[in-house]
């Protein structure tokens, strides 16, 4: 008879306990499945003899198995837990019915054996499964993390704005990582002296105009440390630096060195996982790159641009003077 209700199991367990089930079946053996909750999940008998499984879920409810390896719960059962990563997913339970010890040391080793060899190929193909799932994470992130890189060198035109590009390049951002705020400052000079502005942001971000010259300090000591970016949170202690409230973790990147910083791209509040970690640091780092060359090349163009317009007025102040020069003479 099987009972085949999941509570909390994969499928690709479910599979796995019938695989065992069956070897075991043509033994004469009983496999019985509980979960977490000491309900019977799988329930497989050979036809010899029943297995109650009301009193064995009122024994292992009193006397839970933390065994992640066989063991003999008695004479009669062989039991052990089956682990999710580290947590216990499940306990399988081997009803051998024998009641009266009439297994032999050779059988009971021998049974070991085969649970022990069904556990650590169990044990094994989690380990693929987790080990290929995350490498496609990983592939799917990278592919998306060139896609954004691809995005904005080609919306890299000079006739756009700073604040244009900026933006787009946030938004960009915010579509990979999911963070409660995220802006971009970069240096103006205002009333002869230069001043942070806030250009490009999305979200909510506690990081106001008024700190973040205070932030890009403390940017420019991290710098100077050799780091990559400043990172600060408060998940595993206390604060390096102090924030304004309501700011749990943050990231800040620079848009360029630590001495030519045009301005630098900030983050706060992870929402998907607890902490920014070094992939974080990497995408920041290279998406402001990316938006210090698009000012830079602005920069560049406006200068050109002015130089072309100095000239054009020069040749217009030439060929002026040399008319008035030449009318004079004529008369």
């Amino acid at each position: 008879m099987n009972n085949t209700t999941t509570y909390n199991i994969t499928e690709t367990h479910m599979r796995q306990f019938n695989q065992l089930a069956h070897k075991l079946n043509r033994l004469g053996l009983n496999l019985l499945v509980f979960d977490r909750q000491n309900k019977c999940i799988l329930r497989t008998q050979a036809g010899e003899f029943d297995s109650d499984i009301d009193e064995l879920s009122q024994t292992f409810a009193q006397n839970p198995c933390a065994h992640d390896s066989p063991c003999w719960f008695s004479d009669r059962l062989l039991v052990s837990s089956v682990c999710d990563e580290t947590e216990p997913a499940a306990m399988i339970v081997v009803d051998t019915g024998n009641i009266d010890s009439t297994q032999t040391p050779h059988e009971r080793k021998y049974l070991t054996c085969i649970v022990e060899d069904w556990l650590e190929q169990v044990s094994t193909k989690d380990q693929v499964s987790r080990q290929i799932e995350k490498i496609s994470n990983e592939l799917s992130q990278a592919y998306e993390e060139i896609i954004l890189l691809y995005n904005l060198s080609t919306n890299m035109k000079v006739t756009q704005t700073n604040s244009t590009y900026l933006q787009m390049a946030c938004d960009q951002l915010t579509q990979l990582i999911h963070v409660e705020g995220i802006a971009i400052f970069v240096e103006r000079r205002m009333d002869g002296h230069k001043e942070l502005v806030l250009m490009a942001g999305s979200g909510f971000l506690t990081v106001d105009a008024g700190s973040s010259d205070i932030l890009q300090m403390h940017l420019i000591s991290e710098l100077s440390q050799g780091k990559e970016a400043l990172l600060d949170s408060r998940v595993d202690g206390p604060f390096k630096y102090a924030w304004p409230e309501g700011v749990k973790n943050m990231i800040a990147v620079p848009l360029g060195d630590v001495d030519n910083m045009v301005g630098f791209l900030v983050a706060t509040n992870m929402l998907n996982k607890p902490d920014f970690d070094t992939t974080d640091i990497k995408l920041f780092n290279s998406v402001a790159n990316q938006c210090r060359v698009f000012i830079e090349n602005n920069h560049l163009f406006d200068d050109l641009k002015e130089l072309f317009i100095g000239s054009l007025k020069a040749l217009t102040n030439s060929i002026d003077a040399k008319d008035q020069y030449t009318r004079g003479h004529s008369e």
